[in-house]
């Protein structure tokens, strides 16, 4: 399990991409518990797979950004004071060394409680397991986000998957080695234990791999709970690699805050740092021929819900919602196209209230859209 030391040399630029990632999902994450209506009794943070905290250069590693952002959250007006916890696993026996002295600066006394651990990922796992998926009746109530950088592709097993998408509350993280998967598409063995099937082989590439693998791990999705996956392709070796995140959520809160962050750092896609559909998009230089065109990731979006709301299978702002969040769009994007709906006089005159304000709530009442003939549904 301890693989390549990645800590050997400075992080390389995907991998800062990835911690940037990071550090923007906790940095929007860790408020919404302290402001909260229904405030949790703790905070937990569990990283897997942490490393010793900075790299050869001082940069912050996931450890230290789950601490500075801990720290810029608490000195900001709040109205709960929950335990925040941050669980650190670091298998190689010197990284983990390195890991406890940095925890043991000045500047991390007393923020929260931590807790330790040198073990192989199945042991701790199972160890930390019971703090992150409770019953759903324990008086602690808890907010957990799981960061699982794993080398490779072999340890999100179906069993640790069902476990994390179970647990009430908790947003994870987990990277994977989606190219390697591609590289070695015909050698079953270096699929072992993923989703991954002849299927999802078909037309997959280097560029497009991270996406036909987060969309084979919606396959574990349990079919009883409504559940959110959104991936992040990052280009490593000058594109000669693909490699990636995979963000979860039961909720749409957790869903709708990481896909601001993937749009805002790529604005056509909301996917990838990288032309991930070989488009080479340049939206104020359309193709010289029409036929040569490639419908974008919004173009497909709206064609879909058009039909959709024409059809009246998405006949409300929740629904609608709800739709673009799994689609790996914003809310934004879908009253763009309802707008655009109406100026085209498929639809009658009407506001949309479409945001996670509007409908993201677990009691949100969903508002009927309206259409040509007076009717909803």
């Amino acid at each position: 399990m301890g693989g390549k030391n990645h800590h050997s040399e400075p992080f390389d630029a995907s991998t800062l991409v990835k911690l940037d990632l990071y550090r923007r999902y906790v940095r929007a994450w860790i408020p919404v518990f302290l402001n909260s209506g229904i405030a949790p009794q703790r905070i937990q943070i569990f990283d897997f797979f942490a490393g010793p905290g900075r790299d050869l250069n001082g940069v912050s590693g996931s450890p230290v950004i789950a601490l500075e952002e801990i720290k810029l959250a608490l000195v900001k007006d709040h109205r709960n004071h929950p335990e925040i916890h941050l669980y650190l696993n670091e298998y190689m026996k010197s990284k983990y060394e390195i890991l406890r002295q940095v925890c043991e600066e000045p500047e991390f006394k007393g923020l929260v409680r931590f807790h330790f651990e040198n073990l192989d990922f199945a042991e701790v796992i199972e160890r930390w397991g019971p703090e992150f998926s409770r019953e759903f009746n324990d008086p602690v109530i808890t907010a957990n986000l799981l960061f699982l950088d794993q080398n490779g592709t072999k340890q999100i097993t179906q069993p640790v998957f069902r476990k994390i998408v179970t647990a009430d509350r908790t947003d994870f993280l987990f990277f994977i080695a989606s190219s390697y998967i591609n590289r070695f598409k015909m050698q079953p063995q270096n699929r072992a234990g993923t989703p991954i099937e002849d299927s999802d082989l078909v037309g997959m590439t280097t560029k497009n791999a991270h996406r036909r693998v987060c969309n084979a791990y919606k396959r574990w999705l349990p079919c009883e709970c409504e559940y959110y996956l959104a991936p992040f392709s990052i280009a490593k070796d000058k594109g000669s690699n693909v490699y990636g995140l995979i963000f979860g959520s039961g909720h749409p809160a957790g869903i709708d805050k990481f896909l601001r962050i993937c749009w805002e750092e790529d604005t056509l896609r909301g996917e990838a740092n990288y032309d991930i559909d070989g488009e080479h998009l340049n939206i104020n230089q359309p193709m010289l021929w029409e036929s040569m065109e490639v419908p974008n990731k919004l173009q497909v979006f709206e064609r879909d819900l058009r039909e959709q709301v024409l059809s009246r299978q998405l006949c409300t702002n929740v629904a609608v919602y709800k739709f673009a969040l799994l689609e790996g769009c914003r809310a934004s994007h879908a009253k763009d196209v309802l707008e655009k709906m109406v100026k085209e006089k498929l639809l009658p005159k009407q506001r949309f209230s479409i945001s996670y304000d509007a409908c993201g709530f677990r009691g949100s009442v969903p508002k009927a859209i309206l259409y040509p003939d007076g009717g909803g549904r």
